[in-house]
Protein backbone atom coordinates (compact mmCIF):
# COMPACT_ATOMS: atom_id res chain seq x y z
CA UNK A 1 0.00 0.00 0.00
CA UNK A 2 1.29 3.71 -0.44
CA UNK A 3 2.00 5.94 1.83
CA UNK A 4 -0.45 9.15 0.87
CA UNK A 5 -3.28 10.39 1.93
CA UNK A 6 -6.80 8.77 1.33
CA UNK A 7 -9.94 9.63 0.41
CA UNK A 8 -13.28 7.16 1.50
CA UNK A 9 -15.09 6.87 -2.11
CA UNK A 10 -17.34 3.86 -1.38
CA UNK A 11 -19.01 1.91 1.53
CA UNK A 12 -20.68 -1.45 1.03
CA UNK A 13 -23.07 -2.83 4.33
CA UNK A 14 -25.04 -5.74 4.54
CA UNK A 15 -28.58 -4.92 6.10
CA UNK A 16 -29.90 -7.55 8.45
CA UNK A 17 -33.31 -5.84 9.18
CA UNK A 18 -36.13 -7.65 7.87
CA UNK A 19 -34.51 -9.99 4.85
CA UNK A 20 -30.95 -9.83 4.59
CA UNK A 21 -29.11 -7.96 1.60
CA UNK A 22 -26.67 -5.57 0.77
CA UNK A 23 -26.55 -1.60 0.22
CA UNK A 24 -23.91 0.26 -1.67
CA UNK A 25 -23.24 4.13 -0.47
CA UNK A 26 -20.98 5.67 -3.56
CA UNK A 27 -19.00 9.12 -3.36
CA UNK A 28 -20.17 10.50 -6.72
CA UNK A 29 -19.05 13.83 -6.43
CA UNK A 30 -16.84 15.18 -3.19
CA UNK A 31 -19.21 15.45 -0.60
CA UNK A 32 -21.94 13.92 -2.60
CA UNK A 33 -22.87 10.44 -1.86
CA UNK A 34 -25.71 8.23 -3.53
CA UNK A 35 -27.04 4.92 -2.10
CA UNK A 36 -27.63 1.70 -3.88
CA UNK A 37 -30.57 -0.28 -2.47
CA UNK A 38 -31.46 -3.03 -5.03
CA UNK A 39 -33.39 -1.25 -7.53
CA UNK A 40 -34.14 1.76 -5.66
CA UNK A 41 -31.08 4.75 -5.68
CA UNK A 42 -31.12 7.88 -4.16
CA UNK A 43 -28.59 10.57 -3.05
CA UNK A 44 -27.84 11.11 0.87
CA UNK A 45 -26.11 13.49 3.22
CA UNK A 46 -23.06 12.38 4.78
CA UNK A 47 -24.66 11.42 7.85
CA UNK A 48 -26.63 8.76 6.35
CA UNK A 49 -23.06 7.21 5.22
CA UNK A 50 -21.61 7.18 8.52
CA UNK A 51 -24.14 5.66 11.13
CA UNK A 52 -23.94 2.23 11.81
CA UNK A 53 -26.83 1.31 13.58
CA UNK A 54 -26.87 -2.23 14.82
CA UNK A 55 -29.16 -3.26 11.88
CA UNK A 56 -26.67 -1.99 9.18
CA UNK A 57 -23.14 -3.42 9.22
CA UNK A 58 -19.86 -2.17 7.28
CA UNK A 59 -18.36 -4.85 4.99
CA UNK A 60 -16.11 -3.27 2.44
CA UNK A 61 -14.37 0.60 2.53
CA UNK A 62 -13.16 1.64 -0.63
CA UNK A 63 -10.13 4.18 -0.18
CA UNK A 64 -8.78 6.15 -3.34
CA UNK A 65 -5.47 7.87 -3.31
CA UNK A 66 -5.48 11.59 -3.39
CA UNK A 67 -2.19 12.75 -2.67
CA UNK A 68 0.69 10.29 -2.74
CA UNK A 69 3.78 11.18 -0.82
CA UNK A 70 7.78 10.79 -1.94
CA UNK A 71 8.81 8.12 0.34
CA UNK A 72 8.15 4.78 -0.56
CA UNK A 73 6.66 2.28 1.19
CA UNK A 74 8.38 -0.74 2.40
CA UNK A 75 6.78 -3.99 0.56
CA UNK A 76 4.77 -5.84 3.26
CA UNK A 77 5.47 -9.11 3.64
CA UNK A 78 3.06 -11.36 3.53
CA UNK A 79 1.87 -13.72 6.61
CA UNK A 80 -0.64 -15.99 4.05
CA UNK A 81 0.21 -18.45 2.10
CA UNK A 82 1.33 -18.36 -1.46
CA UNK A 83 -1.72 -20.01 -3.72
CA UNK A 84 -0.17 -18.91 -6.76
CA UNK A 85 1.99 -21.87 -8.06
CA UNK A 86 0.21 -25.31 -9.29
CA UNK A 87 1.60 -26.73 -6.04
CA UNK A 88 0.15 -24.54 -3.42
CA UNK A 89 -3.50 -24.57 -5.44
CA UNK A 90 -3.66 -28.39 -5.61
CA UNK A 91 -2.00 -28.40 -1.69
CA UNK A 92 -5.56 -25.92 -0.95
CA UNK A 93 -7.70 -28.25 -3.02
CA UNK A 94 -6.58 -31.13 -1.18
CA UNK A 95 -7.03 -28.91 2.33
CA UNK A 96 -10.55 -28.13 0.95
CA UNK A 97 -11.89 -31.56 -0.04
CA UNK A 98 -10.10 -32.93 3.47
CA UNK A 99 -12.03 -30.80 5.65
CA UNK A 100 -15.14 -31.33 6.95
CA UNK A 101 -18.00 -30.00 4.94
CA UNK A 102 -20.87 -31.79 5.31
CA UNK A 103 -23.32 -31.06 7.77
CA UNK A 104 -25.53 -34.48 8.02
CA UNK A 105 -22.45 -36.88 7.96
CA UNK A 106 -24.47 -39.88 9.88
CA UNK A 107 -28.12 -39.48 7.29
CA UNK A 108 -26.57 -38.95 4.01
CA UNK A 109 -25.07 -41.42 1.47
CA UNK A 110 -21.26 -40.46 0.39
CA UNK A 111 -20.77 -40.52 -3.48
CA UNK A 112 -19.25 -43.85 -5.02
CA UNK A 113 -16.19 -41.78 -6.75
CA UNK A 114 -15.69 -38.38 -5.41
CA UNK A 115 -14.00 -35.38 -6.64
CA UNK A 116 -10.23 -35.71 -5.65
CA UNK A 117 -6.97 -33.83 -6.60
CA UNK A 118 -5.95 -36.18 -8.63
CA UNK A 119 -9.18 -34.96 -11.30
CA UNK A 120 -7.26 -31.91 -11.52
CA UNK A 121 -3.37 -32.95 -11.33
CA UNK A 122 -1.43 -34.11 -13.47
CA UNK A 123 -0.71 -32.41 -17.93
CA UNK A 124 -3.69 -35.10 -19.17
CA UNK A 125 -6.29 -32.92 -16.53
CA UNK A 126 -7.53 -30.97 -19.61
CA UNK A 127 -9.00 -34.28 -21.32
CA UNK A 128 -11.85 -34.32 -18.14
CA UNK A 129 -14.15 -31.35 -18.48
CA UNK A 130 -16.89 -31.16 -15.77
CA UNK A 131 -20.34 -30.74 -16.86
CA UNK A 132 -22.16 -28.59 -14.49
CA UNK A 133 -25.75 -28.38 -13.35
CA UNK A 134 -26.92 -26.04 -10.38
CA UNK A 135 -30.32 -25.64 -8.67
CA UNK A 136 -31.79 -22.97 -7.07
CA UNK A 137 -35.15 -21.68 -4.59
CA UNK A 138 -36.66 -18.25 -4.10
CA UNK A 139 -36.29 -16.69 -1.32
CA UNK A 140 -38.98 -13.40 -1.77
CA UNK A 141 -41.55 -13.56 -4.84
CA UNK A 142 -41.23 -11.39 -8.19
CA UNK A 143 -42.76 -7.86 -6.82
CA UNK A 144 -44.43 -6.11 -10.11
CA UNK A 145 -46.50 -3.45 -11.13
CA UNK A 146 -48.96 -3.24 -13.85
CA UNK A 147 -50.71 -0.33 -15.81
CA UNK A 148 -54.25 0.19 -17.52
CA UNK A 149 -53.65 -1.55 -20.33
CA UNK A 150 -52.07 -4.62 -18.93
CA UNK A 151 -48.19 -3.81 -18.78
CA UNK A 152 -46.03 -5.95 -16.32
CA UNK A 153 -42.95 -4.12 -14.96
CA UNK A 154 -41.35 -5.68 -12.61
CA UNK A 155 -40.20 -3.52 -9.28
CA UNK A 156 -38.29 -6.26 -7.41
CA UNK A 157 -37.15 -9.40 -9.14
CA UNK A 158 -37.34 -12.89 -7.30
CA UNK A 159 -34.53 -13.34 -4.85
CA UNK A 160 -32.60 -16.44 -5.72
CA UNK A 161 -30.55 -18.64 -3.72
CA UNK A 162 -28.08 -21.80 -4.95
CA UNK A 163 -29.59 -24.91 -3.53
CA UNK A 164 -27.87 -27.67 -5.40
CA UNK A 165 -24.47 -27.99 -7.55
CA UNK A 166 -23.48 -30.95 -9.01
CA UNK A 167 -20.80 -31.77 -11.19
CA UNK A 168 -20.13 -34.84 -13.51
CA UNK A 169 -16.55 -36.00 -15.02
CA UNK A 170 -16.64 -35.78 -19.01
CA UNK A 171 -13.88 -37.78 -20.14
CA UNK A 172 -11.65 -39.63 -19.15
CA UNK A 173 -11.90 -43.40 -17.81
CA UNK A 174 -14.55 -42.18 -15.41
CA UNK A 175 -16.67 -40.48 -17.61
CA UNK A 176 -20.30 -40.27 -16.67
CA UNK A 177 -19.56 -40.26 -13.26
CA UNK A 178 -20.60 -37.98 -10.19
CA UNK A 179 -17.97 -36.04 -8.37
CA UNK A 180 -19.97 -33.38 -6.83
CA UNK A 181 -23.11 -33.20 -5.57
CA UNK A 182 -24.04 -31.23 -2.96
CA UNK A 183 -27.11 -29.41 -1.83
CA UNK A 184 -26.80 -26.32 -0.14
CA UNK A 185 -28.00 -25.70 3.82
CA UNK A 186 -30.20 -22.33 3.53
CA UNK A 187 -29.30 -19.23 5.79
CA UNK A 188 -32.68 -17.86 5.35
CA UNK A 189 -36.37 -18.69 4.92
CA UNK A 190 -37.44 -20.11 1.65
CA UNK A 191 -40.66 -19.10 0.10
CA UNK A 192 -40.41 -21.64 -2.49
CA UNK A 193 -38.68 -24.65 -3.33
CA UNK A 194 -39.33 -24.33 -7.08
CA UNK A 195 -39.27 -28.22 -7.26
CA UNK A 196 -41.32 -28.02 -10.74
CA UNK A 197 -38.07 -27.00 -11.85
CA UNK A 198 -35.26 -27.41 -9.54
CA UNK A 199 -36.32 -31.06 -7.69
CA UNK A 200 -35.80 -29.99 -4.82
CA UNK A 201 -37.95 -30.53 -1.76
CA UNK A 202 -38.06 -29.00 1.70
CA UNK A 203 -37.09 -32.48 3.44
CA UNK A 204 -33.63 -32.02 1.41
CA UNK A 205 -32.28 -29.23 2.74
CA UNK A 206 -33.05 -29.86 6.13
CA UNK A 207 -29.95 -31.08 8.20
CA UNK A 208 -32.17 -33.29 10.19
CA UNK A 209 -33.47 -35.30 7.63
CA UNK A 210 -31.75 -35.03 4.61
CA UNK A 211 -30.20 -37.87 2.99
CA UNK A 212 -28.05 -36.00 0.61
CA UNK A 213 -25.49 -34.30 1.37
CA UNK A 214 -25.54 -31.01 2.88
CA UNK A 215 -22.92 -27.94 3.01
CA UNK A 216 -22.61 -24.55 4.18
CA UNK A 217 -22.40 -21.97 1.04
CA UNK A 218 -18.93 -21.26 1.22
CA UNK A 219 -18.12 -24.54 0.94
CA UNK A 220 -19.72 -25.21 -2.05
CA UNK A 221 -17.96 -22.01 -3.25
CA UNK A 222 -14.45 -22.50 -1.79
CA UNK A 223 -14.65 -26.21 -3.58
CA UNK A 224 -15.49 -24.55 -7.27
CA UNK A 225 -12.98 -21.55 -6.44
CA UNK A 226 -10.20 -24.16 -5.93
CA UNK A 227 -11.49 -25.87 -9.04
CA UNK A 228 -11.15 -22.68 -11.55
CA UNK A 229 -7.64 -21.24 -9.81
CA UNK A 230 -6.77 -24.63 -11.11
CA UNK A 231 -7.87 -24.20 -14.82
CA UNK A 232 -10.75 -26.63 -14.56
CA UNK A 233 -13.26 -27.19 -17.40
CA UNK A 234 -16.73 -26.77 -16.04
CA UNK A 235 -19.35 -26.43 -18.90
Amino acid sequence: MRKGVYELMAVICEVTDGTPHIISHVQTKPGEWVLFNDFRVRQVPDNHVFQFPNWKIPCVLQYHLVKPTNTAAPTPTSILPDLTTAHNLESNLVHILESPQVVNPGLCTPLTDPLTAADLSGSDRHLCPFAIDAEFVSLSEEEAEYTSDGLKTVTRPAHLALARVSLIRGGGPRAGTVAVDDYIEPRDAIVDYLTAYSGIHAADLDRHVSRHALVPLKAAYRKLRAMVDLAAELR
